[in-house]
């Protein structure tokens, strides 16, 4: 079989690009999602899956952020789209859940 993998790791720039993106559709400077995957030369869905990050608690992407968090090493941009499913108040708890599993061995990123 074909080994499984990597997942993207998430940047730090994530957050800035989500949030400047919403940006660009709220001023009407694109006139749609379809628009902005094209000003950003990338797919529609990649630009959905990045507006979906959007809906992440600010103390999430504090966790990630700053210098050298022991999440930011574990943490997928796939993660994060799931950890948004959660309810607000449960997504930094759902996060470090999962960053314990990946430290202890329970879990295999490759």
């Amino acid at each position: 079989g074909r080994p499984a993998a990597r997942p993207k790791r998430i940047h730090a720039d994530q957050l800035t690009r989500c949030r400047e993106a919403k940006r660009l559709l709220d001023d009407r400077a694109v006139e749609s999602k379809a628009a902005l995957a094209g000003f950003l030369k990338v797919r529609r869905a990649s630009v959905t899956q990045l507006m979906i990050l959007d809906a992440l608690d600010p103390a999430v992407w504090a966790s990630l952020g700053g210098d050298g968090t022991a999440y930011r090493e574990s943490v997928s941009e796939r993660l994060l789209r799931e950890v948004v499913a959660k309810p607000r108040e449960h997504q930094l708890a759902a996060l470090k859940t999962w960053c314990g599993w990946v430290r202890s061995g329970r879990v295999d990123l490759r």
